[in-house]
Formats: C-alpha cells, structure tokens, sequence
C-alpha cells in the first residue's frame, strides 16, 4: 500500500503524532465556526433591531457583538494557519519516506517509463493531494456533526414552502437531493479522465526523456523531431480539455443552482417573526452541510489528478513486491 510504503514504526510514530495535531486542530476550528455562527446570528438580530427607527440598541452593543465576531473569525485564521503548518511539516516528511523506499528499490523499477518523474514529482503530487483530501474529510465529519443537529433545529422555522409540501426536516432533504443530483452528473462524464491524466504524464515524460536524450548527447535540436514527438501529447491534452471543460460547466450550473435552492424553497417562510440574524444563520448552517454532501463536486478534479497518481506510483509498488517475491522464491528453490 503507498500510504505506508517504506515506513518504520518510528516514522508511523511521529506520522501519527501529526496527524492527531492535526484532528485537535480541526476538531478546535470547527467549534470556533460553531460559536461563530451563533454570534453571527446575535450580530445579525442586534443590526436589524440598531436599523428600525425607534431603535433601543446603543452603538456600544452594536460595536460589542461585531467585535465579538471578528474575533471569532481571527482565532479561526489562526487556527487554519498552524493546521496549516503541522500538515504541510508531515507531509514533507511523509515524501522523504517514499522518495527513499522507491530509491532503494531502484533496480526493481528502473525500466518502468519515466520513473524518475514518478519518484521526485509524482509522491510530492501525491503527498500534497492525499493531505488535502485528509484535512478535508477529517473537517467535513466534525463539520457534519456540529452542524447538521443544528440545521435540523433551524428547518423548524420552515413552516411554509412552494412547489413541495411541507416536509420535516425540509432543508437536508434539499441537500441530499442536490447533492445526488450534482454528484451524478460529475461522476458519470468524468469517468474517463483520470486515465487520461495518467496518459498525459506519461506522453510527457516519454516527451521529456527525448528532450534529455538530445541535451546530455549534445545533439543539433535542428534534427529533433517536434511533431513526432509532440502529436501523443497534444492529442491527450485535448481529449483531456474537451471532457474537463464539459464536466466544468455542469459543475458551475450545479452551483448556481444550489445557491437559490434554499432561496427557492423557504422564501414563503421568510415574514416576521424570521429575523435577519435567523436567516444569516440558517443560510450559513445550510451552506456548511451542503458543502460536506457535495464532496466530489467541489473536488472532482483534484479527485481525478489524485487517481492518476496513485495508479503512475501504485505500479512502482507493484513491480518492487513482484521482484520481492520472485527473489524470495528463487532464494527457496
């Protein structure tokens, strides 16, 4: 398996004291968005009621609750920035232990096609996606369980609506049907291109040893030839660009369309006693879950780009086993 690939239990040790840094942090920020919600809606209440012409709010309350907010929202940059830190540090070190393992295995894999771009570019891709997609999963899961018992609390207000009846727990079914919809319109065009992504680093680097070849043999550049050499790579690039594109522009309409769901659906509900500071909470409890179910629309292309990695470095793995193996069998016979 990559992700331990080469790992001692000293380095899974310190992997691990990362990675639960990491989870505090997470788990801290999202109780920092929490409070800061309900703030947001104390704000939001106290600048309705500071607008109205009899107003009894002094600029001293207003000013409290805004600065109340804003120093909810610097703790939670804060935060971001040493998660930040902690993840970029473990995942540095997590490369330097699969950069040295597929090293030394190097005679097992040095006849696969361009596997030198595979060990020093490939693992930091790698690394680099497979952090994010962590810190994103580990915060969804907090997220959802902060938020989603609050949006179920809030869709009590949600006595009137268009189109649909009245139905408990109204918003979530909203997200849940949208984020299937979303979902399948990503998922099923999309399924071709991260074996295009790993066509294309491999045209490229087939392209870029050709380059090296006549560099290091100092070779007239005048007799490389361009076409020859080129016409795989350009051609992979735009059946790439061809099917991204399209899968972008569902993307946008799918968004575009989630963001007058809530609009849509709950606006009859909308009248005195539904404050602003409700609505503002509501709306950004709302966003936060649809967020954690529309996972792969947000992130459909770092999804592909992190298939086609995993495949370019899953084949080195596979080879150093196969050689491991057949090694240990011709060492029993």
């Amino acid at each position: 398996m990559i992700l331990f690939s080469g790992l001692s239990r000293r380095s899974l040790i310190k992997l691990f004291l990362f990675l639960a840094a990491i989870s505090a942090c997470s788990v801290l920020l999202l109780y920092l968005e929490f409070s800061g919600n309900s703030q947001l809606k104390t704000f939001g209440d106290v600048l309705q009621a500071a607008v109205k012409d009899r107003s009894s709010v002094s600029a001293s309350d207003l000013y409290t609750s805004f600065f109340a907010l804003v120093s909810y929202k610097l703790a939670v940059v804060f935060l971001k920035s040493v998660s930040s830190f902690l993840s970029k540090k473990s995942i540095f070190f997590w490369r330097l232990q699969l950069t040295e393992y597929f090293l030394e295995n190097w005679e097992n894999i040095y006849l696969i096609e361009g596997v030198s771009q595979r060990i020093q570019e490939d693992t930091m891709r790698y690394c680099r996606l497979f952090e994010k997609f962590s810190i994103f999963v580990v915060q969804d899961l907090f997220k959802l369980f902060i938020y989603l018992p609050l949006l179920l609390d809030l869709s009590k207000h949600i006595t009137r609506t268009w189109f649909i009846p009245n139905t408990r727990h109204l918003l979530l079914v909203l997200i849940i049907i949208n984020s299937i919809i979303g979902t399948s319109i990503i998922i099923f065009p999309s399924k071709y291109l991260s074996r295009l992504v790993y066509n294309i680093d491999k045209e490229e680097a087939a392209f870029r040893k050709n380059l090296v070849l006549f560099e290091l043999e100092e070779r007239d550049f005048s007799n490389f030839d361009f076409d020859g050499n080129y016409n795989s790579v350009d051609n992979t690039h735009r059946s790439y660009y061809r099917r991204y594109y399209f899968i972008k522009i569902l993307q946008l309409l799918h968004f575009r369309l989630s963001m007058i769901t809530y609009w849509l659906f709950a606006h009859p509900s909308m009248v005195p006693p539904y404050t602003l500071g409700l609505l503002k909470q509501t709306m950004h409890a709302f966003d936060e879950v649809s967020s954690v179910f529309n996972f792969v629309v947000s992130h459909f292309k770092s999804l592909i780009e992190y298939i086609a990695v995993f495949l370019r470095l899953n084949l080195m793995v596979k080879q150093t086993k196969k050689a491991k193996e057949t090694d240990k069998s011709g060492i029993c016979h």
